[in-house]
């Protein structure tokens, strides 16, 4: 494979350890890649990506110490942890156990970005649901039909199924 023959002629990059992390995450194979991203971070302490994607990998795993003092550590080594990839990666990490309490702040910094975006609304919606907190869940679901009137119909839908 690619990976395997740039293992070879650059052992020590961890750019290659990246490619071949970023293949598993793709794969959702977490055991994978928490054993590769060990290896990058063991061949450079400084490769913020590889505790990026150890994190990632801890986290959805159940690993949620190490995987948010990983996460940490990429941040503090430079990894750009607010930019839309990084979030919609985070947020993948923590649907999979489904922890909606650290899920909503990822939501909101991408609202940030995109107010208008009904898929961040509408899942959002859907985490406040999940928490009981069904004020904001309302008020979420409201504003996905002030900015997306044709979806009437789903979010009444969405809004009858809310406790009065």
């Amino acid at each position: 494979s690619f990976v395997a023959e740039a293992k070879k002629l650059s052992p020590y990059r961890h750019e290659v350890f990246t490619a071949e992390i970023k293949t598993y995450f793709a794969m959702l194979d977490f055991q994978n890649m928490i054993r590769v991203s060990e290896e990058c971070v063991a061949v450079d302490k400084n490769a913020a990506g590889c505790y990026w994607y150890l994190g990632l990998a801890q986290l959805m795993t159940e690993d949620q110490v190490a995987g948010k003092s990983n996460i940490q550590l990429a941040e503090q080594k430079g990894y750009s942890t607010t930019n839309i990839v990084s979030l919609s990666q985070l947020a993948l990490a923590y649907t999979q156990n489904e922890n909606y309490a650290e899920l909503a702040p990822i939501y909101k910094k991408l609202l940030d970005g995109d107010p208008k975006n009904a898929d961040y609304r509408t899942t959002l919606a859907f985490i406040y649901k999940q928490l009981g907190q069904y004020d904001n869940a309302r008020a979420q679901a409201l504003l996905v039909l002030k900015y997306y009137p044709e979806l009437k119909p789903q979010v009444d839908e969405f809004l009858n199924t809310l406790p009065k």
